[in-house]
């Protein structure tokens, strides 16, 4: 351990961190508990493969098997235990340096506040790396048995490393925000259940063949491929090295809002909060969107299994990007200051004073620019790959689709069609009918639809923050319901799926703008495989770009109106000036 601080730059926090972690016990049983837990896996494993050689006679033919299965179950493991043991140590990091009364003479010293949030995290990852490298003696057995190679062990405990890295720093981020360890480790862990879910699909997804699954089988693999594929970038590189860049920079991230946290003024910190996150964003779509166009240009490759959309069908993540961001950007404290001058504080917001401070008025400018970025980020990709002239293109050019009808959902009821016992129900049988439609759109509407919903959206999230004046709750608040618009109308159609019967809500179609992506995308099977009820065309044969749109705007504007009464009532408040609002640049 001395080696290693003489090597790391000076930092009390992680020499007094790694002293009192490496002095005391409870590392060495830690360890012996991790290698033993691993040791007893890999004697389980050769004694069941022992006891099926000596029954079915197989011999040496099954030793490579062997080899790969020993490999497997010891990553497994460590996956497990590196989720496990990693937040035990960060998710309480912060919370007891306030529990124990000692958070006040830490930030009274010269030490930065970024310092101290480095020092425990180094020392959290420092010590999951060297329970990872004392298990490579175990796994060099892999190698005597044969089938894995050491690209493969590089690269799995390149993804384990960059993995902890992530997870310390989510458990840092959590142990800033709660007020009490206990809570923390419970956002810990929760958030972990979720990322875990969310990784384990998409590496799933990876291995699979989508091809039945259509446009949004493209988009999950796509999602898959940029983490756990060998091409990033446009580049080959081993596998799961965009894993660990995407964990790499969303770790900085969560680091750069507990830095924040620690600090009097967290808003003047948004500048490297912001500039992380335009990072993330730029990094993980071109990933997509370099992947997807050379599946789709490059015919007979190892993506055109999974890429069956038109390019433009990529802006599907951008959107969701967009709208998950909006909550955390747009959401914060008026001030009554702020309030008494709430037009000047609105203009300021737009302005490069405002921009770079994380003040209330300057997350809708922030998002409105977030999302002229991601379709730059689209157009760019064409150059990325060589073909700058398909850019704005639309579906039509791509596909050259004729024109097509659609078939109109009919409002009778569905007759449940009998099966033989243990098939699949069939999709409901729909009254078809050829209906004239509008052209779904291109690059232009998607644009509009999209910045429409998210300032509509942002305006949302203020009123929201300026309605309760307590920002968590807001934050809470527009999180379930972005996440109601877009989660329930899928769920809306599983009852008829199982079930044949009709589904319910696909109205709240008209508060995603991705769905307007899905119609352009792929119009001619849109109505069929989305909106699978009556309700869901209260519009009619209006793209789903316009109901989009529209919806956002009204929302948008009823936001801005019912604002302006809970603004007056603040600019009311004679309470004490505090001194956060005697040094506010508005």
């Amino acid at each position: 351990m001395s080696l290693l601080l003489r090597m790391m730059p000076d930092n009390p926090v992680l020499t007094k961190e790694l002293r009192v972690r490496m002095r005391g016990s409870r590392a060495y049983w830690i360890q012996l508990a991790y290698l033993g837990l691993l040791t007893l896996i890999l004697l389980f494993n050769y004694a069941a493969w022992q006891t099926s050689v000596g029954n079915s006679g197989a011999g040496s033919s099954t030793v490579a098997e062997l080899g790969t299965n020993l490999f497997n179950y010891n990553i497994i493991t460590q996956m497990f235990l590196v989720l496990f043991i990693t937040p035990a140590i960060t998710s309480g990091a912060l919370t007891i340096e306030n529990e124990q009364r000692t958070m006040d003479m830490l930030t009274m010293t010269r030490l930065p506040r970024h310092s101290i949030v480095i020092g425990k995290l180094l020392c959290a990852v420092s010590f999951t790396a060297l329970l990872l490298i004392s298990s490579l003696p175990l796994v060099s057995i892999s190698f005597m048995l044969g089938s894995v190679d050491p690209v493969m062990v590089v690269s799995y405990y390149i993804m384990l490393l960059m993995g902890s890295f992530l997870i310390a720093a989510l458990g840092l981020m959590w142990s800033s925000i709660a007020r009490t360890t206990t809570q923390s480790v419970m956002y810990t862990y929760s958030s972990i259940f979720v990322l875990y879910i969310f990784v384990a699909s998409a590496f799933g997804i990876n291995t699979a063949v989508n091809a039945g699954f259509g446009q949004f089988g493209s988009l999950l693999h796509s999602l898959g491929a940029s983490w756990f594929g060998t091409s990033f970038l446009g580049f080959q590189v081993y596998q799961g090295v965009g894993f660990g860049i995407i964990c790499l920079i969303t770790g900085l991230v969560c680091c750069a809002i507990a830095s924040s946290r620690l600090e009097t003024f967290p808003e003047r910190k948004a500048p490297l909060l912001r500039g992380l996150t335009i990072l993330l964003i730029t990094i993980q779509l071109l990933a997509i969107n370099t992947w997807w166009l050379n599946g789709w240009y490059h015919r007979g490759g190892a993506g055109v299994m999974a890429v069956v959309s038109p390019p433009i069908s990529m802006l599907f993540y951008a959107a969701c990007f967009m709208m998950l961001l909006v909550p955390t950007f747009t959401t914060g404290t008026l001030l009554p200051r702020e309030a008494r001058n709430f037009k000047k504080y609105v203009v300021w917001g737009w302005t490069s004073a405002g921009f770079k401070l994380g003040k209330l008025a300057s997350g809708l400018s922030f998002m409105a620019f977030l999302t002229l970025y991601c379709i730059v980020l689209y157009l760019f990709s064409f150059v990325l790959v060589g073909k700058p002239g398909d850019m704005f293109k639309d579906t039509a050019a791509f596909n050259s689709y004729p024109s097509q009808t659609i078939r109109s959902v009919s409002s009778a009821p569905i007759t449940p069609v009998d099966v033989p016992n243990g098939a699949p129900n069939p999709l409901p049988q729909f009254n078809t009918q050829a209906i004239p439609t509008k052209p779904a759109g291109g690059l232009t509407q998607i644009f509009i639809a999209l910045l429409v919903s998210v300032i509509g959206f942002s305006l949302f999230c203020c009123f929201l923050s300026v309605a309760f004046g307590n920002r968590w709750l807001a934050w809470i608040v527009a999180s379930a319901s972005i996440l109601i618009g877009l989660i329930a109308p899928e769920m809306s159609k599983v009852p008829q799926y199982m079930n044949s019967k009709p589904g319910f809500g696909a109205n709240l179609y008209y508060f995603n703008p991705a769905q307007a992506i899905f119609q352009i995308g792929d119009s001619s099977n849109y109505y069929n495989n989305y909106l699978l009820t009556s309700k869901a065309l209260l519009m009619g044969d209006t793209p789903m770009w316009q109901g989009v749109t529209a919806s956002w705007f009204v929302v948008g504007l009823l936001s801005a109106l019912c604002m302006i009464p809970y603004v007056r009532k603040q600019a009311k408040d004679t309470k004490r000036v505090p001194y956060e609002e005697m040094v506010s640049p508005v």
